[in-house]
């Protein structure tokens, strides 16, 4: 091999060399990161259970509609979320943009790798802004779930599939934060209304409008859920 041919080689190596570490490195800081921002989620998820009895105001109710001002406040919490929707939403569009771009060796895998690990504390500061806001309304997790399936999914007739296609970026992380790992995208359940349909309907006419605006069918998915610590979306009512 001649000396122009080992210094390009040496070169090629040597960056190559380089690209691997800055990956590791950078993969690391990424899935501390990562860790610190879940743990963050469970610790304000401990404190809402810690501060709100299990069940709240929850009651499961498929006769009588649910109080006004349980409707209420599970409003102004959705309207607390919304700058945190739209931003989860575009992070999971720029997730899907970089995935879409394709490329192999280890450019590529340090893009994917970076994207994932950037949408990921989007999820986590999404998830503690809904908790910090359910315990400054007296909601409970269960309370939050019968709500938002009762209201989107049965009486909205929105579909309870609606975005089941979300990147689960957090996978990346799987292993390395144990319970702080959200459990996988599950899709929830759509409560069957076992009283007047009419009655439900006079109770509820006055907050279509905010519960349209603030639905978002991208991020349906990750809306109700939680780290574990609380009871899942679609338990028994």
């Amino acid at each position: 091999m001649n000396k122009p041919a080992k210094q390009g080689c040496m070169w090629g190596c040597g960056l190559l060399t380089l690209i691997l570490v800055a990956i590791a490195g950078t993969g690391t800081w990424y899935a501390a990161h990562m860790t610190s921002e879940f743990k963050d989620v469970t610790t304000s998820e401990e404190a809402l259970l810690a501060a709100v009895p299990a069940d709240s105001a929850y009651t499961g109710d498929l006769v009588l509609p649910p109080a006004a001002e349980r409707v209420t406040a599970f409003v102004d919490i959705r309207g607390g979320l919304q700058e945190r929707r739209l931003q989860l939403e575009q992070a999971v569009d720029d997730f899907r943009s970089v995935m879409n771009e394709g490329g192999g060796g280890p450019l590529g895998f340090f893009k994917s790798l970076r994207a994932g690990t950037e949408l990921a504390p989007v999820y986590a500061g999404f998830w503690q802004k809904r908790n910090e806001l359910l315990l400054e309304h007296g909601m409970g997790p269960r309370e939050y779930s019968f709500l938002y399936r009762l209201l989107y999914f049965t009486w909205l007739g929105h579909d309870p599939h609606d975005g089941a296609q979300t990147p689960q970026a957090t996978s990346l992380a799987a292993g390395k934060h144990g319970k702080d790992t959200p459990r996988d995208l599950a899709i929830p359940e759509a409560p069957v209304w076992q009283g007047d349909p009419a009655a439900l309907d006079a109770a509820l006419a006055g907050f279509r409008e905010d519960l349209e605006h603030y639905y978002n069918p991208e991020i349906n998915p990750l809306e109700i859920m939680f780290t574990g610590t609380a009871q899942a979306p679609g338990s028994a009512d």
